[in-house]
């Protein structure tokens, strides 16, 4: 603890930030622990049958309800990632693909927020390259988009597809 001249008490530490109730809830902390879970094993279930859109219902439920499972891994919203980039390709409006790629980025941001001790995020943030750089999105857009979620590269690291 640091004082200022006239001895009122300054923190060196910064405050900490509350999270919106349920940001980074597990089953347990559910409002409804019982229908979090069911919706996890039917989107799951869904998913491995590749039906993408029934998966994708349970799927939102889960994230409401439950977004870090059981808070051990970050499944629920990897899997929301592996949503959004199967959207993302199946897009053909160049808008709606730019609201996807935001969505993803706010996952990555979701996860690094509930499971800090992972670090593999800001790599992954940037391996979306590979998903902006295509037919109709332009190099401009890639990199407004990039600098906009804090990621500044310098041309010569550009892969360009």
């Amino acid at each position: 603890m640091v004082t200022t001249e006239d001895s009122v008490p300054v923190t060196d530490t910064l405050p900490k930030v509350e999270r919106p109730k349920g940001f980074c809830a597990t089953f347990d902390q559910s409002e409804n622990p019982q229908e979090a879970l069911r919706s996890f094993v039917l989107y799951r279930d869904f998913l491995k049958d590749t039906d993408w859109n029934q998966a994708y219902e349970y799927w939102l439920k889960v994230y409401e309800l439950a977004p870090a499972a059981d808070g051990k891994r970050n499944t629920v919203l990897a899997d929301g990632i592996r949503f959004y980039e199967h959207f993302l390709e199946l897009e053909k409006d160049s808008l709606k693909k730019e609201e996807w790629i935001n969505k993803i980025f706010a996952l990555y941001d979701r996860i690094e927020e509930c499971y800090p001790a992972g670090g593999y995020v800001p790599a992954r943030k940037v391996s979306i390259c590979s998903l902006l750089i295509n037919k109709e999105l332009q190099k401009r857009k890639y990199m407004i988009s990039l600098k906009k979620h804090g990621i500044l590269m310098e041309r010569k690291y550009l892969i360009l597809c």
